[in-house]
């Protein structure tokens, strides 16, 4: 390589890492919605603690794994559940309607464990096509 092309290339690697965060959330988008899937298919909080039984027993929200969707904008992941499903999330009662809290999505602003490991192999796998390797 001559002088030139080196920095050439070094000049693409700073440009890639300028655009890591976006490329990272794409690349760790199935694999965080994944986890959160197999908490809830577990019947666990993201944290993996048990939700409460049915009323007459067993596991309860046997869909709700299915029932997760993602997203990305820019460098955010958006996860959501839709109903039935994201009244237990949040437990309570509203007239006739009373839900046992069963989270499945994490609180805002926090990343369980298992997320947190499929967003650092996201973005060692990013990091490292970016440095050419």
């Amino acid at each position: 390589m001559s002088g030139a092309s080196d920095i050439e290339a070094f000049a693409a690697r700073v440009e890639a890492l300028g655009r890591m965060n976006a490329a990272v959330a794409v690349e760790a988008e199935q694999p965080v919605a994944d986890v959160v899937r197999r908490t809830a298919a577990r019947g666990t909080t993201p944290t993996g603690e048990k939700w409460p039984e049915k009323k007459e027993g067993g596991q309860a929200l046997e869909g709700a794994a299915a029932a997760v969707q993602s997203s990305v904008k820019g460098n955010t992941i958006k996860i959501t559940i839709g109903q039935p499903f994201v009244f237990h999330n949040y437990g309570g009662s509203s007239g006739k309607f009373h839900a046992p809290r069963r989270q499945i999505l994490p609180d805002a602003g926090t990343v369980p464990d298992g997320m947190r490991e499929a967003i650092k192999k996201s973005a060692a796998k990013i990091f490292a096509k970016a440095m050419g390797r």
